[in-house]
């Protein structure tokens, strides 16, 4: 059933999700594969939906590239807290590194590359 457009204002809605960037013609794949991902995750970390999936269109180009991220909203973030601290010369952090997985010097192309950012938590 199709409706009429609203305006409606809502509270901020936290949500777990997967960043991904795809052409238009491997959105279902990429769809098919990473609601899967997201609720593996949760079970993981016993936490469960709270609202049904989502997919949340971050830029569109439709002729080349969508980047979006597929999730689930959930009742409450982990209260996660980084290491890191504000100094004079800007955020100094305890460990935050990022892996490459992709060879840069075999893909020139950045948009190719796959890449896992790591983020210390604070005791």
């Amino acid at each position: 059933m199709v409706t009429s457009p609203q305006l409606v204002q809502r509270t901020a809605q936290p949500y777990m999700a997967i960043r991904r960037q795809v052409s238009m013609d491997g959105f279902g794949p990429v769809i098919d594969e990473s609601f899967p991902q997201v609720f593996a995750w949760l079970r993981e970390h016993a936490l469960g939906p709270a609202g049904p999936p989502l997919i949340r269109y971050l830029f569109i180009n439709m002729p080349t590239k969508l980047d979006v991220e597929i999730g689930v909203p959930v009742r409450a973030q982990q209260a996660l807290v980084w290491d890191k601290r504000e100094t004079d010369n800007g955020e100094e952090w305890g460990a935050r590194f990022e892996s490459y997985l992709t060879d840069p010097s075999a893909e020139p192309d950045q948009e190719k590359w796959q890449t896992e950012i790591y983020m210390r938590l604070a005791d």
